[in-house]
């Protein structure tokens, strides 16, 4: 093992994981508190595939070309920092369990597996997490962020916090074996972030992110989903001010069914109304987003409001979307309102912003800002929601210059400076 505190490296080594068999690099402990490395330059050259098994703070650039290894696996619930670093491979770029992670400056690229029927893997898969903060990095060509079962210590301040980060082309897309993608297969539930089950967490926070998905180079279901998940009643998960463009299903064009939008909270049934809900959602943009662009699917004190939602229903060549559907809903998918102990109540959709069109497959135009059946019921609203009218290709691109300028009037920074 290396001297304790901080290291940066590439290229190097130092002995083998005896849980896993794989080489490691860069091993260190959380003894030091040396200063932070210098940025790692991606020249090109990585090393192997990365095992941590110690807490500290890492640098360096690491690749995994097996679709099975991950690039970076973290094997230890002390806190583990990764930063100023580079990241490439065709699985999951980091795998962790039970872990403290924090991500800053990192940038992270996935690779088509060139195995066919296979998947692109997550950019962060981790399970069973204790504290997962990612911070100013870069991240394209993944299945994006994914989050399973919180189980942290709130008093020491464990939580989710996903901020200043770009994403590019979420990709679920299918490899076809040589070098592309098989666009006939169906779609995938790939997100850019996706919680599963991360129930009853304080302090979340996702917020000053962007992600611009390509058709025909991204196939993402909802760029944000809560699945099955909540905050606290006194401390909600915060998701705002991020700026989400694109969600298509494989073949946008053709294809007349599909699930995916902007951001979805109350997603699932759930039969405590802890583990569903309390969730804030404003001051985000939606861009271009097919089936939605905001919704509320179910849950408890879900509250949507102050959002800009804008799709023209095309693409950017003009073409038709032809499953584009509605803005925003409100849905009790599950009935939930009817249980013993209610799991769907005090929602709100408000002030929100709205303008979505529908092209019919013979060209003519028509709007569909929302569907709001569920705002009648269990004493939730929908109020002061505004319809812009008819959008268009050039309203959509002047969405994306207002979040430029908003960026520039709060002094925010996003992505890595690698």
């Amino acid at each position: 093992d290396l001297d304790a505190g901080t290291y940066a490296c590439s290229n190097s080594t130092f002995g083998t994981d005896p849980a896993s068999g794989q080489a490691k690099q860069c091993q260190v402990s959380s003894a030091s508190a040396a200063a932070a490395p210098a940025p790692a330059k991606n020249n090109g050259i990585y090393s192997g595939p990365l095992v941590i098994t110690k807490g500290g703070t890492y640098s360096g650039n690491w690749e995994s070309t097996d679709p099975n290894v991950p690039a970076i696996t973290v094997h230890t619930n002390d806190p583990v920092i990764i930063e100023n670093s580079n990241i490439r491979g065709s699985g999951n770029l980091i795998y962790t369990w039970d872990s403290r992670l924090t991500l800053r400056n990192v940038k992270g690229y996935g690779v088509n597996p060139n195995v066919y029927g296979r998947r692109i893997g997550f950019f962060l898969a981790a399970e069973n997490f204790l504290d997962i903060r990612i911070e100013n990095s870069y991240i394209e060509n993944t299945q994006g962020l994914y989050f399973k079962k919180y189980t942290g210590n709130d008093a020491s301040g464990d939580t989710v916090k996903v901020l200043r980060t770009k994403f590019k082309n979420i990709n679920g897309l299918i490899s076809n074996g040589s070098g592309g993608y098989d666009m006939n297969q169906p779609d995938g539930t790939s997100h850019m972030i996706q919680f599963n089950d991360v129930t009853r967490v304080p302090n979340v926070e996702i917020a000053w992110n962007e992600v611009i998905n390509e058709p025909g180079k991204s196939q993402v279901e909802e760029n944000i989903n809560m699945f099955a998940s909540s905050g606290t009643p006194s401390s909600p998960i915060l998701i705002h001010d991020n700026y989400i463009q694109g969600a298509y299903p494989t073949r946008p064009t053709s294809s007349t069914s599909y699930g995916g939008g902007g951001i979805l909270v109350g997603d699932s049934r759930v039969d405590d109304p802890l583990d569903g809900g309390y969730t804030n959602v404003y001051n985000n943009q939606i861009v271009s987003t097919t089936n939605q662009g905001l919704a509320i699917a179910g849950g408890v004190e879900n509250h949507v409001y102050n959002n800009r939602v804008v799709s023209s229903g095309r693409l950017a060549d003009g073409s038709r979307i032809a499953a584009q559907n509605v803005g925003i809903y409100m849905w009790d998918a599950s009935n939930a309102a009817t249980y013993a102990i209610p799991a769907f109540k005090n929602n709100s959709l408000s002030n929100n912003y709205v303008a979505w069109t529908r092209v019919n497959p013979d060209g003519s135009e028509s709007t569909n800002p929302w569907w709001l059946p569920g705002c009648t019921i269990a004493n939730s609203e929908c109020i002061g929601n505004v319809s812009g009218g008819k959008a268009t290709l050039d309203s959509e691109r002047q969405e994306y210059q207002l979040w430029l300028n908003k960026l520039a009037s709060n002094n925010v920074s996003i992505g890595s400076a690698n």
